[in-house]
């Protein structure tokens, strides 16, 4: 304002002037309206400076996708889907699996999966993925690292070797490393 620095109103992104009427720019998510920002519709991700309910771009993905300046969503297992029909999915959320135009849910221990609710591509913690499938440590191991059989701590009457666990001598009552 005449060469003078002013604090704008926290609302906008710039100003012209001090107060919350006197934006000249607003934050993404929010409108111009009268010199105020406005926060957009929760759905929108961008709205227009006529109305804070007129999208003029969604997040889709979330799902949501424009039509007639509203973010219209997929049925709740879709990530995309088509706009004429909002039942035929393009594409799911993570545990769940496209089959058809249709999305499933992943069988536990999956955390994703594909082609069925059983052929895994990521485990839930602690297992790891063998062949599409979700294994738990080696039974010689009590944990294990990367993969099934690179254990890292042994079960009673056990000591761990290059990453193996190995059974004490039957008259040994427990054993370090070494020969077992």
């Amino acid at each position: 304002m005449n060469g003078q620095c002013v604090v704008c109103d926290p609302t906008c992104l710039t100003c012209n002037a001090p107060g919350a009427a006197s934006c000249s720019t607003c934050e993404t998510n929010q409108t111009l309206q009268n010199g105020a920002c406005i926060s957009c519709y929760p759905t929108c991700q961008t709205c227009s400076n006529v109305t804070q309910n007129d999208c003029t771009t969604c997040d889709e993905s979330t799902g949501r996708f424009l039509i007639n300046f509203e973010c219209k969503a997929c049925i709740d297992d879709c990530k995309t889907c088509n706009e004429n029909d909002f039942t035929d999915c393009y594409s799911c959320f993570d545990g769940r699996y496209l089959q058809g135009s249709s999305c499933f849910e992943c069988t536990y221990p999956c955390k994703r999966c594909e082609t069925s609710s059983t052929f895994c591509l990521e485990c839930e913690d602690s297992l790891f993925l063998d062949n599409g499938e979700c294994v738990g440590c080696d039974a010689n191991c009590a944990t294990c690292s990367g993969a099934k059989d690179l254990c890292t701590g042994c079960a009673d009457y056990k000591t761990l070797m290059n990453d193996s666990c190995y059974s004490c001598h039957a008259s040994c009552e427990r054993c370090d490393t070494g020969d077992p």
